[in-house]
């Protein structure tokens, strides 16, 4: 995943996640002070405040100094309603802010097809593209990441199968994965993340994936505990 090029003042960000604030960090520019905003989706003739509230936030950051920053905008609230005149008043003063600001657009988990709406309605007024973050997404990339994280390759795809059954999705995000893998490493004896300490993380009732859903967290330490036999017996799992 690239970081933003400067050619482009804004690039939406597909990550197929609910919380993207991690994903937005990762691809912001080196240096850059990062803001994030969510801005509320408001229904024409209410009273549309969020451009104002977000100028207070930029008047406090590094951008007051003449330095640029990056502001991450989740417009997923937006999605759907890229012909509102509110949203074509907020494109403007984007527009007009690019000399201070780059911008990472999120979308929550909306699809690339989902934004290409939106994109065409910000792109009316400032170049743009499209960033791709499949970490969450594609099963592989995930293993890869918690290896990445100080795993071992068989625990890395426990965490990662565990994290894709259906009653986990709350701990699909970045932040949960990070804050999860930094807990069973501080279970581990040897400085990685083994089988063995990733069941005795599942088993702990106050563990994430325990607090999120019991049944399946301790289905897969069963899993765990499972292999590690097998291994131990010499038998290929």
């Amino acid at each position: 995943m690239t970081k933003i090029k400067k050619m482009n003042a804004f690039t939406i960000l597909i990550t197929g996640a609910t919380d993207n604030e991690y994903a937005a960090d990762r691809i912001a520019a080196v240096g850059q002070e990062i803001l994030h905003y969510h801005m509320q989706y408001v229904p024409l003739f209410k009273d549309f405040n969020e451009l104002k509230t977000m100028l207070r936030a930029m008047q406090l950051s590094s951008a007051v100094k003449g330095k640029r920053i990056t502001m991450v905008i989740d417009l997923s609230e937006w999605i759907g309603h890229e012909k509102d005149e509110y949203l074509t008043i907020a494109m403007k003063f984007f527009h007009d802010m690019q000399h201070r600001a780059d911008y990472i657009f999120t979308v929550g988990n909306h699809s690339r097809a989902d934004s290409a709406k939106l994109f065409s309605a910000a792109r009316k007024y400032m170049r743009g593209t499209f960033t791709e973050d499949c970490t969450l997404t594609d099963t592989a990339a995930l293993v890869c990441y918690i290896e990445r994280r100080c795993a071992t390759q068989e625990a890395a795809k426990l965490i990662a199968a565990m994290l894709r059954a259906p009653r986990m999705d709350p701990l699909l995000n970045i932040m949960m994965i990070n804050d999860m893998c930094d807990e069973m490493l501080d279970l581990s004896s040897v400085g990685v993340i083994r089988p063995q300490d990733v069941s005795a993380y599942l088993k702990s009732e106050y563990s994430l994936p325990y607090v999120t859903d019991a049944k399946t967290a301790l289905e897969f330490a069963h899993i765990a505990d499972k292999e590690l036999i097998q291994e131990n017996e010499g038998i290929s799992p």
